[in-house]
């Protein structure tokens, strides 16, 4: 050590000076050598992934609750949608009758309406040679 080295070996004034102003320094820094060895200390004991593997098995439970949660909706809406269609009955195909009775309607009418254009026009040619 350097108090040591000044007790047994003859220094000069200079070199003794200099041996003091690190004896000084090396006082002035010793609690932040025990500082930074309580740091040390503390990141050893310190796991870093265990907040987050914490907050990701926190997550997946809250995730497997939404997803219980999801499967118990689909359920009711299967239910319901069964008995819609339970309710319905013979409802689409009526609906589809109704429909092709309306097509033959519109074809009616349209075939009603040229045969009336048909019968005007003649009547108007009949009526220009009178």
């Amino acid at each position: 050590s350097i108090e040591f080295k000044m007790w047994t070996d003859t220094v000069s004034l200079k070199a003794e000076k200099e041996m003091l102003k690190e004896i000084a320094e090396l006082k002035k820094n010793r609690p932040k050598v025990s500082q930074l060895g309580k740091m040390e200390e503390s990141l050893a004991n310190h796991d870093p992934g265990s907040n987050h593997r914490q907050s990701i098995s926190q997550i997946n439970e809250e995730m497997a609750l939404y997803r219980e949660g999801k499967r118990k909706v689909q359920e009711k809406m299967t239910v319901l949608m069964d008995e819609r269609k339970e309710q319905l009955g013979d409802l689409p195909k009526i609906i589809e009758e109704r429909d092709a009775i309306g097509k033959q309607i519109a074809e009616k009418v349209k075939e009603r309406n040229e045969i009336r254009d048909g019968f005007r026009q003649k009547e108007r040619e009949f009526n220009q040679h009178i």
